[in-house]
C-alpha cells in the first residue's frame, strides 16, 4: 500500500462537520488528491480516499487500471452548457499521487451507457459507448473509431438495445464485443481493422449484466439471458456460453452466472444470482461451490480480479453497502462497508401531520437544540472498479464533483479503498 498523504479524524467526525454545520459536499474542506476520508486512523484499519473530478456532474463512469503508466482511466458521460450536448470524457489518475489529467478526447455521449474499457498487449486503450468502438493510443494521443457492424438476428430491439454492453480482449489480440438484447457477439482484428468475427449466440446480452471474458486461449465466454418469441422471457435462467473462436462453435452451459470473472487458466468465478460464490474449470467442466455470496446489491458493477488472484464484488453486509474480497483458493471473504455517515434530523413533531409517511427533516445542531443524530449508510452507486498494482482498490462513483454545490454527493466522483494500512 502507498502513502496515503495527510491523515484527518475519524470518518463520522469528518461527516458531523459536512452534514451537522449546515455545509454541503461542495463546500466542504476535502482535499480531493491526497485526503482519506477514513473509519479509522491509518494505523488500525482501511482507508477510504476521495480523489475528485473537478467540474463533472453526476452521471454514467466506468474504469480501468493501466499498470503500464500506475494510472486509472476513467470515462463519464457528462452535458454540455446548453444540455443537449452529450459527449463522454477521459480522465488520467495518476495512481502515485492521485493528479489528474484531461485527455482532449469527446466521444458521443448518447443514451444510458455505463461504457466499457480495456487495454491491450501494447498497452493501447480500447473503449466502446453506444454502438462506437474506440482506440486511444495514450503514447501518442492518436484516436481511431469503428461502428459496430448492423444485425439482423433478433426479432426486434427496443429503444436503448444494439448498443455495446461488453468488451474484452483475447489472447490473440482480437478485441470482442457484446451488446445489449443481441443474440451474438463482434470480433474485430485491429491489424486488418476489420469486422472479422460476428459469431451468432442462441440467447441475448443483458446490458449493465452480461460480462465478456476470455479465460484460456481460443475460448471467449458471454453470460446472458434466453429470448422467448424475440423478446426477453423473465422466468429464464441465466444462459453461459463458451465460444471456440477458432471453429464459432458455441456451448450452452447450465451455469447460473448472474456475474462473474476470469481468474485465468480457464477457470471462472461466479455468482448464482443468490447465495453462492461457485467456481467453474472450463476444462474440466466442473463447478465447485466455494463461499457463500455477501448479500450482493446493485446492478452495474462487476466482479473484478486483482493482482495477487483475489475477487472483489458489491456486497451488503447487514443493510450496510460496501465492497467484498473473495480468496477463490480458500473461500475467505473479507468485507469492507462504506463509512458511516452521521446525519442531523428535526423530531418527528406531535402529533404527526402525516396520515402516511414524512420525509425527515435534516437540521443544523448549531442552530436546532434538538436536532437528533442518526448514522446512515449510503449507497455511492458504484459502477466501475479497477485494482491497482499496490493492492488498492479504486471504484468509480455516479456522484458529482465535490465543488458542485447544486450536485454534490458525501461521496467523490472516485474513491481509493486502502484495504491495510
Amino acid at each position: 500500500m502507498r502513502s496515503s498523504g495527510r491523515l484527518v479524524g475519524a470518518w463520522s467526525a469528518l461527516l458531523v462537520l459536512m452534514i451537522g454545520s449546515g455545509c454541503s459536499g461542495g463546500n466542504a474542506p476535502l482535499a480531493a488528491r491526497a485526503t482519506p476520508i477514513a473509519s479509522a486512523p491509518a494505523s488500525q484499519g482501511p482507508q477510504w480516499v476521495p480523489v475528485d473530478l473537478p467540474g463533472q456532474f453526476s452521471d454514467f463512469r466506468t474504469a480501468v487500471y493501466d499498470r503500464a503508466r500506475d494510472c486509472v482511466w476513467v470515462i463519464t458521460r457528462q452535458f454540455g452548457p446548453s444540455g443537449s450536448d452529450i459527449f463522454v470524457t477521459l480522465t488520467r489518475i495518476n495512481v502515485a499521487d492521485r493528479s489528474m489529467v484531461e485527455q482532449p478526447l469527446k466521444l458521443n455521449g448518447d443514451g444510458y451507457d455505463v461504457g466499457v474499457l480495456a487495454l491491450d498487449a501494447q498497452d493501447v486503450l480500447w473503449m466502446a459507448w453506444g454502438n462506437t468502438l474506440t482506440r486511444f493510443d495514450p503514447g501518442t494521443g492518436a484516436t481511431r473509431q469503428w461502428t459496430l457492424p448492423p444485425y439482423s438476428g433478433l426479432a426486434r430491439l427496443y429503444s436503448g438495445d444494439g448498443r455495446i454492453d461488453a468488451m474484452t480482449i483475447s489472447s490473440d489480440g482480437e478485441i470482442w464485443l457484446g451488446a445489449g438484447m443481441v443474440s451474438a457477439v463482434f470480433g474485430f482484428n485491429p491489424k486488418s481493422q476489420t469486422w472479422d468475427r460476428p459469431i451468432n449466440l442462441p440467447f441475448v446480452s443483458i446490458e449493465w449484466r452480461s460480462v465478456l471474458a476470455a479465460p484460456s486461449p481460443g475460448i471467449v465466454t458471454i453470460n446472458g439471458i434466453a429470448l422467448a418469441g424475440g423478446a426477453v422471457d423473465p422466468n429464464a435462467s441465466p444462459r453461459f456460453g463458451v465460444i471456440t473462436t477458432a471453429t464459432r462453435s458455441v456451448e450452452t452451459l447450465p451455469l447460473a452466472a448472474a456475474t462473474y470473472v476470469s481468474i485465468g487458466g480457464g477457470q471462472i468465478v461466479y455468482w448464482d444470482g443468490a447465495a453462492s460464490l461457485d467456481r467453474y474449470d472450463l476444462a474440466r467442466a466442473t463447478s465447485t461451490a466455494i463461499a457463500t455470496a455477501p448479500q450482493y446489491w446493485g446492478a452495474m458493477a462487476s466482479m473484478v480480479l486483482d493482482q495477487d488472484g483475489n475477487v472483489w464484488l458489491p456486497n451488503t453486509t447487514h443493510g450496510f453497502p460496501g465492497v467484498a474480497k473473495l480468496n477463490p483458493a480458500t473461500g475467505a471473504v473479507s468485507q469492507f462497508p462504506f463509512p458511516i455517515v452521521i446525519r442531523y434530523y428535526e423530531p418527528v413533531p406531535s402529533p404527526n401531520p402525516c396520515t402516511f409517511h414524512c420525509l425527515p427533516v435534516e437540521c443544523n445542531p448549531a442552530v436546532v437544540f434538538d436536532c437528533t443524530p442518526t448514522p446512515e449508510s449510503q449507497d455511492p452507486q458504484v459502477q466501475g472498479m479497477a485494482p491497482d498494482s499496490h493492492g488498492d482498490l479504486w471504484m468509480v462513483t455516479s456522484a458529482s464533483s465535490v465543488s458542485n454545490p447544486d450536485d454534490h454527493s458525501i461521496f467523490a466522483p472516485v474513491v481509493e479503498l486502502q484495504p491495510s494500512p
